[in-house]
């Protein structure tokens, strides 16, 4: 078992741990993960940025990154001026809605006035008729007290005839 742990492992093609058990195998220079050298996270950073030292600090570096810059401030004016039409139309399309609402707020208050102008008139008449049909039940009291006077005074002639049947008996 102990010579099996030492055995690199041909299933994986990983080499086997050392006598120190450290799981990884030191590099002198960066090799591509796929071809499966094992480092840490860190001492695969650090040597990464110990390899691109030198291509950062190199010319092409310096205009690779400028026109990284420029190109983002391309975009960002491309994205504001896109932006800018998008909320132009908004702004449009919403001014035209409110000049829409503005306009049937004007109508609806023409109607409005010509409601209450209608509504006034109507009152007025209605109060016209409440005055007439108070004149009219004086009126008709009137007639029922000159019927029922008249009653008295001239009797019906089937009353006459039943005064006449009384005094012949």
């Amino acid at each position: 078992m102990a010579t099996d742990a030492a055995a690199p492992s041909k299933k994986r093609g990983r080499p086997a741990p050392d006598d120190a058990g450290d799981r990884y195998v030191q590099h002198s220079e960066i090799k591509p993960m796929y071809l499966r050298h094992y480092v840490t996270g860190a001492q695969y950073w650090n040597m990464l940025k110990g390899h691109l030292k030198g291509f950062v600090d190199c010319p092409t570096f310096e205009r690779f990154k400028s026109e990284l810059v420029t190109q983002e401030a391309e975009g960002a004016s491309e994205f504001v001026k896109t932006t800018l039409e998008e909320h132009t139309v908004e702004v449009e399309s919403l001014s035209e809605n409110i000049r829409e609402l503005q306009h049937q707020v004007e109508v609806l208050t023409r109607a409005n006035t010509n409601l209450s102008r209608e509504r006034v008139i109507l009152f007025s008449k209605v109060e016209a008729l409440e005055s007439e049909n108070a004149n009219l039940q004086t009126r008709l009291k009137v007639v029922e007290d000159l019927a029922s006077a008249f009653e008295v005074l001239y009797p019906t002639k089937s009353e006459v005839k039943d005064m006449f049947k009384d005094s012949k008996k």
